[in-house]
């Protein structure tokens, strides 16, 4: 099981970037970043990691298709290869609904169309070719990226339909959810990529190290974070969570994020949260990679 650092770029750069750089000593395989789009660029994030580190690699995880232009996220992803060395994988999903709504105005439409589009048309731009689009993602005419270079796509989705697609056009699965339904989601991919060997499946859930009941807490916005984005099929899934779910979405676009975490209890949170001591989550870890996940995901 390969082992990655999990930021978020509501993390300050220069804590994430030590953070980095000590993975990076240490062999992690990966750096993920994840982009909480009411906070700072990604990519500025991850280019400044970009240069100051050697050997890990790095990610999104994810950025989102709503919130930028095709043409100028396929470019920006472009820059990112180049400072890397080649480092690079794209992590792409809808991302947090509460955020993405505050920041659209609106309500994402279409989520399933939005990525299909968009991973096929960033996987032409990478191959080299002229692109030509009129649809969900805006207007493309004859846009072509400069020395492009191929770059792997990794899927951050929960709902049934956005997983099939990822066995279908992805090359990877960043999970997250409930512990007992990443299994089942696991299984769902599965039935589309069993022709595809090299194709990473990836857990990054909230993960606490800690000694004690008490310590457990730091988690609740996380928890809170990941429950606020579930689809409602997932969220019908677990009766205890409906009424807090839609109360913890609420809190979210109120920006009372304090208010969130008041709804996730004990019992919640360890089903959305690796923690414990260190014995107790490599134990974890070793039934993960058991049942056919590749990639650990320690933080935030």
């Amino acid at each position: 099981m390969d082992i990655s650092l999990g930021l978020t770029t509501s993390i300050p750069i220069k804590e994430g970037l030590k953070l980095a750089l000590l993975a990076d000593r240490l062999g992690f395989k990966r750096v993920f970043v994840g982009e909480d789009v009411l906070s700072r660029d990604v990519f500025a994030y991850l280019s400044i990691i970009g240069s100051e580190t050697s050997h890990i690699e790095l990610a999104t995880g994810i950025t989102s298709p709503y919130v930028r232009h095709i043409a100028s996220l396929a470019s920006n992803i472009l820059a990112i290869q180049k400072i890397s060395g080649e480092r690079f994988t794209l992590g792409l999903g809808p991302g947090g609904l509460p955020e993405i709504e505050k920041f659209l105005g609106r309500k994402p439409e279409k989520p399933l169309l939005v990525m299909r589009d968009a991973t096929l048309l960033l996987k032409k731009l990478f191959s080299g070719e002229k692109v030509y689009y009129n649809g969900i993602l805006g207007r493309i005419k004859g846009f072509r990226l400069a020395s492009p270079t191929p770059i792997k796509i990794y899927f951050g989705v929960r709902g049934e339909k956005l997983l099939k697609l990822a066995g279908e056009v992805a090359d990877g699965v960043i999970f997250s959810g409930p512990k007992s339904y990443l299994k089942k989601a696991l299984e769902i991919v599965k039935e589309k990529t069993f022709k595809k060997t090299d194709f990473n499946k990836i857990v990054w859930n909230c993960f606490l190290l800690v000694k004690n009941k008490e310590e457990l807490k730091l988690g609740k916005r996380v928890v809170a974070t990941i429950i606020s984005s579930l689809p409602e099929k997932e969220v019908e899934s677990y009766p205890e969570l409906i009424d807090k779910a839609f109360k913890i979405r609420e809190a979210f676009k109120e920006g009372n994020y304090s208010k969130a975490e008041e709804f996730v209890n004990e019992e919640i949170l360890k089903q959305f949260c690796f923690a414990g001591e260190l014995n107790e989550i490599e134990d974890e870890i070793i039934k993960l990679e058991k049942e056919g996940f590749k990639e650990f995901v320690v933080g935030p």
